[in-house]
């Protein structure tokens, strides 16, 4: 399967119309050389073909020389049909190698950052390689004082891999996220269909809550009862919580059986939250499905959430918390007032904020 030439859009044309466009090859090519001075205000701004720009064409130019085949992969302007010029660029590296990975790069100009471009850019190019069969894996590298595009990358669920040196950039922290991931990271902006549903079973809850701190510790019986009213599902005759409980949601959570939650336990279901059979969770630990981005211009009006997986067997020490997107694998242990937000391999002892490997159980 080729790589689509027309413009990319984003994954949302009914609530943003901005859209990535191929740069001509004579553009690039002369923008590379620097003859750019009849480009300057018909086709880019001066920053896009100024000096902070100026190594990103010279790279482009000769990959197009060398590797024809990437054309439809690398930078691309990004345009809001607003604006006579396009507000910065974004792209891949290349197309995919031979483990399917793709690398994301983009740029704003800082006439226009600040506004969303960058998330919105990022957001399309993700849509693109999880649509694409050769893609597997997406890349971004990002300098350590790159405060910035760290936060946006951590809102779509990278995870930092490594680190290399680049001649030109210096130190880069390596961040990786499967392209298989779509739907387990998940952003959505303030009034959407996604956030209104939110809305509503967060409300459907607070009904109920009352219900739940009323019931006797260790009346689990009428726990499980008023549980299953929230969940949607009756629970089994093996799960036993104590109150004071506090989720905000019930048809994105899942209990196993033999279930054991202590009391003080608040749970953001919003983006799911599966606990396996024979789960401990001590007192006043913290499940924490869903979040709100970093970046501060979009941090009021964009929630983010992944699902919260535990396993089998899994013991959470008191005032733990597990951050969205955090699977525990079978029979590991998190220490009390750990902080998770990494994967927890199974049989694994952590601890610590962040919480970190301590040893192997």
């Amino acid at each position: 399967m080729t790589i689509i030439t027309s413009p990319w859009l984003d994954p949302e044309p009914d609530r943003h119309s901005l859209r990535l466009e191929i740069v001509p090859e004579q553009v690039v090519h002369t923008l590379a050389m620097g003859g750019s001075a009849d480009l300057i205000g018909e086709q880019v701004s001066e920053y896009l073909a100024g000096p902070e720009c100026a190594g990103l064409w010279h790279m482009r130019s000769k990959q197009l020389h060398e590797t024809p085949a990437d054309a439809p992969w690398i930078t691309r302007f990004i345009v809001d049909p607003q604006f006579a010029l396009p507000v910065g660029l974004a792209g891949f590296h290349g197309a995919p190698d031979e483990a399917g990975m793709v690398e994301v790069g983009y740029r704003v100009d800082p006439a226009f950052r600040r506004r969303g471009y960058a998330r919105r850019s990022l957001e399309t190019l993700l849509h693109i390689a999880r649509q694409h069969p050769d893609v597997r894996t997406v890349r971004a590298t990002v300098s350590p004082d790159n405060a910035a595009s760290r936060s946006l990358i951590a809102d779509y669920g990278f995870v930092e891999t490594g680190e290399q040196w680049d001649e030109e950039d210096g130190l880069e922290i390596i961040y990786e996220v499967s392209a298989e991931a779509e739907s387990s990271h998940t952003s959505f902006a303030s009034g959407s269909e996604m956030s209104r549903a939110m809305v509503a079973e967060v409300s459907r809850a607070w009904e109920i809550l009352p219900r739940i701190n009323a019931v006797a510790p260790g009346d689990f019986a009428a726990m499980r009862e008023v549980l299953a009213e929230l969940i949607g599902e009756e629970l089994d005759p093996t799960v036993r919580v104590l109150p004071p409980f506090y989720p905000d949601g019930g048809h994105n959570l899942r209990f196993g059986r033999n279930v054991f939650v202590n009391h003080g336990c608040t749970a953001v279901v919003v983006g799911g939250i599966d606990i396996g059979d024979d789960v401990m969770i001590g007192p006043n630990v913290q499940l924490i499905s869903g979040g709100h981005s970093l970046d501060a211009a979009t941090r009021r009006s964009v929630c983010t959430c992944a699902p919260i997986r535990i396993g089998r067997g899994v013991w959470i020490g008191a005032g733990a918390t597990i951050l969205q997107g955090v699977t525990v694998g079978d029979d590991a242990v998190v220490a009390a007032g750990a902080v998770v937000t990494r994967d927890v391999a199974a049989r694994a002892l952590v601890g610590g904020v962040p919480a970190r490997l301590m040893r192997e159980l």
